[in-house]
């Protein structure tokens, strides 16, 4: 039992890193400078010009809740009006991701797969036991 709860720790545990992840605009200009040219989410050309991004703070939890966030000056991909396009349908935000990935799948099927020869196995012991 002890082995099947380590082997669902260490498969499940990674899906809850996902936290604060960066969004596509911001990460594609983040080694750019300003002005520099970008590719969009949609896949149109675009360049890195100056914006705010939102980021989780972690300095300020004196409780260990959780994380605040604060408004920080970064580089946007940004069309040539000067504004995120919205065409990719990818919806979500910089904290999560819209729907599970494929490596959250993957990790849950193992995770099923494994928890089913688990307690097939454990009553087929049991079964030879009587």
């Amino acid at each position: 039992m002890k082995a099947l709860l380590a082997v669902l720790v260490v498969v499940l545990v990674p899906l809850a890193g996902r936290a604060d992840v960066i969004p596509p605009e911001e990460d594609a200009c983040k080694s750019a400078t300003k002005g520099a040219a970008c590719t969009l989410t949609t896949g149109a050309k675009g360049t890195c010009q100056d914006s705010t991004c939102t980021h989780l703070d972690y300095s300020n939890r004196p409780d260990g809740g959780p994380p605040g966030s604060k408004t920080v000056p970064c580089l946007l991909c940004l069309d040539a009006s000067g504004k995120v396009p919205t065409g990719n349908g990818g919806g979500g935000c910089s904290l999560a991701p819209s729907g599970p990935t494929g490596r959250d799948l993957l990790a849950l099927a193992f995770g099923g797969a494994f928890a089913g020869l688990f307690l097939l196995a454990r009553n087929r012991r049991r079964g030879s036991e009587k």
